[in-house]
């Protein structure tokens, strides 16, 4: 099983690091975390003064090394998750922000199954 907690903002997992001939061997614990934007406070206010209010950043843990990468930012907090769906993984991600010469943000959103191969 795969854990989601912090109300579906956290995906964690432990992939294979490897094989000693006689079976597998678990890799550094990943976890992928949808986070409120640094810049940002979940006020319902543009604090950074871009248009948008209360965005998120996802970002990649490695717990073994304690790595942090931002994949993506200007996401939309309320429409982003991760959900356990029978054996996989449902990954929803909506991205906001204000095209150029449009006058109100828009979003687009993305919803991606994920499943485990042997």
């Amino acid at each position: 099983t795969t854990p989601t907690p912090n109300s579906g903002k956290t995906l964690q997992f432990t992939p294979k690091g490897g094989f000693t001939g006689t079976g597998p061997v678990p890799g550094p614990v990943i976890r992928y975390e949808i986070r409120t934007d640094p810049r940002e406070t979940v006020n319902g206010k543009d604090d950074n003064k871009n248009g948008i209010a209360d965005e998120s950043i996802l970002v990649r843990v490695n717990q073994a090394t304690g790595q942090e990468i931002v994949l993506a930012a200007g996401l939309k907090s309320a429409n982003c998750s991760f959900t356990a769906v029978g054996t996989g993984i449902t990954i929803n991600l909506t991205t906001e922000g204000i095209a150029n010469g449009a006058k109100s943000a828009s979003e687009a959103q993305r919803a991606v199954n994920v499943y485990p191969r042997n």
